[in-house]
C-alpha cells in the first residue's frame, strides 16, 4: 500500500509540473476550444494514439463537424473516414455516443460521461480538468512512469489500478488544476 508523499514533497511535485508546461507545453488545437464536441472528439481520437497522427485527423474531422447534430445525422461509415490511421476500430462509434450525451446534457458531469460508450476514466477526467476546468486527475501511462520514477511506485502497477488513482487525487493542487494536468 502506497503512502501519501510528505506535503512538502507534493508541492515540490506540482511546482515542477507547473513549471515544465510553463517551459516546454505545447500547443494543440483541441486544448483551447470552446467547443465541447470537438474536446471530446480529440480526447478519443488521442486514445492509445500519438498527436502527431491525430491532428490532420482532427481538424479535417472540426471543418466537416462543428454541433453535436451534425455528427448524430452522419452516416457511421462516413465517420469512419475521419479515424482512418488511428487504430479502435469503434472511434466512429463512440463519437456518435459522445455526440448524443452533449445533445442530450443541460450539464457535463464525469459520472455521466463515465456513461457514455468509449469513455473511460482518463479521457473523462482529462476532458473535465482541461475543458470544464474541475478537479480531477490523470493517469495515462506517461503520468505512470513519471510517478514510478519520482515517488517509487511498484512497476507492476497499471494505469487501471486504485492505488496509482489515489495517488494522482494526493498529488492533485487545489488551483490550477488545467495546466497541472496538460504539463
Amino acid at each position: 500500500i502506497m503512502r501519501k508523499p510528505p506535503d512538502s514533497d507534493i508541492k515540490e511535485f506540482q511546482r515542477f509540473i507547473w513549471d515544465y508546461f510553463d517551459s516546454d507545453g505545447r500547443e494543440f488545437p483541441w486544448r483551447d476550444t470552446d467547443n465541447h464536441l470537438h474536446a471530446l472528439v480529440a480526447e478519443i481520437m488521442l486514445q492509445q494514439t500519438s498527436y502527431y497522427q491525430v491532428l490532420p485527423q482532427y481538424k479535417s474531422f472540426c471543418e466537416s463537424y462543428i454541433k453535436p447534430e451534425d455528427v448524430i445525422t452522419e452516416n457511421t461509415e462516413e465517420l469512419e473516414n475521419y479515424f482512418e490511421g488511428l487504430g479502435l476500430q469503434s472511434r466512429a462509434e463512440y463519437v456518435k455516443c459522445a455526440a448524443k450525451y452533449l445533445i442530450e446534457t443541460d450539464e457535463i458531469t464525469q459520472e455521466e460521461l463515465l456513461k457514455v460508450k468509449g469513455i473511460g476514466k482518463y479521457t473523462a477526467n482529462a476532458f473535465m480538468s482541461v475543458h470544464i476546468e474541475k478537479r480531477y486527475p490523470i493517469v495515462d501511462g506517461n503520468v505512470l512512469r513519471v510517478l514510478q520514477e519520482r515517488f517509487e511506485v511498484d512497476e507492476e502497477l497499471k494505469t487501471s489500478d486504485d492505488e496509482i488513482w489515489e495517488l494522482a487525487w494526493d498529488l492533485l493542487p487545489e488551483i490550477d488544476v488545467r495546466e497541472y494536468n496538460l504539463g
